[in-house]
């Protein structure tokens, strides 16, 4: 009787374990590229963030890539390039600005740079985590007028004017000129 126990007891977890292992998230992701340009100048090290428009009632998530030397970007939503939700978007770009020598001075705070950057305060974690820490540092870096090297009002949801509605028909191409 108590191996019988086990045995059912032992089941039930493996089915517990298994149960959100099979299929993924059942959640369509649609490949988003774009390309950020200022004055039809490419931009690279920016970062891009689609947050949804309605945010209290929105049932999808914000998406965010980092532009690439070119001004390329792929957006993902869990990771980098997975994909963007379906819905309305707001979009804001930043880009801090160059640090100034004191910045490297020793005690300094440096953050990692944009995937693939090198030198002081580059990242060697990759572009997911460079995103995790821009996203999760709050709007701050963003909102921070005098460390963005992009005009200020790209850099707040309340005020640019870049919006995009991501459908089953696109777009998944989204060219951003400032």
């Amino acid at each position: 009787m108590k191996f019988t126990a086990s045995v059912f007891c032992l089941a039930i977890a493996l089915l517990c374990c298994t149960a959100g292992c099979g299929g993924g998230s059942s959640v369509k992701l649609y490949k988003v590229r774009g390309k950020v340009t200022l004055k039809g100048t490419p931009v690279g090290g920016a970062v891009v963030i689609l947050h949804p428009k309605d945010r209290e009632k929105a049932t999808y998530k914000a998406a965010q890539g980092v532009t690439r030397d070119d001004g390329t970007f792929d957006l993902g939503t869990n990771i980098s390039g997975d994909g963007v939700m379906a819905g309305d978007y707001v979009i804001t770009i930043a880009k801090r600005a160059q640090q100034s020598t004191a910045a490297s001075s020793p005690g300094a705070l440096t953050m990692g740079g944009p995937p693939g950057s090198s030198g002081p305060g580059a990242g060697g974690s990759g572009g997911d985590e460079y995103m995790k820490k821009m996203i999760n540092s709050g709007q701050a870096k963003q909102d921070d007028a005098a460390n963005n090297a992009l005009p200020v009002i790209y850099a707040k949801p309340e005020t640019t004017d870049k919006f995009v509605s991501i459908t089953d028909s696109g777009p998944f191409e989204i060219p951003l000129d400032l």
